[in-house]
């Protein structure tokens, strides 16, 4: 994440409402998995798990890779609320 310091007005504060619990799973070209989970303030509901591989995560953060063209040709995969995954998309 950003330091809050470097972080907009706006996006701090959607950062500061948001409530909720995130999963991430990379599949490695070993084919084992990394996960990582992100708790925003504290509260594990409601709750989304995106699953791709490392090497597309990488370039969506890069800026090579669009992450609504990745979830579009099944690079990327989510599981769980979607209005949680879409307010965790505005802080992009």
């Amino acid at each position: 994440m950003v330091s809050p310091a470097k972080m907009s007005t706006s996006r701090l504060e959607k950062l500061q409402n948001l409530k909720g619990k995130f999963n991430l799973e990379l599949t490695k070209a070993d084919g084992s998995v990394a996960y990582s989970t992100t708790t925003f303030n504290g509260v594990d509901t409601p709750e989304v798990t995106l699953m791709m591989k490392a090497e597309d995560y990488a370039k969506i953060l890069k800026g090579e890779l669009n992450s609504q063209m990745a979830f579009m040709t099944g690079k990327l995969k989510f599981k769980g609320d979607m209005n949680f995954l879409m307010k965790l998309g505005t802080l992009m």
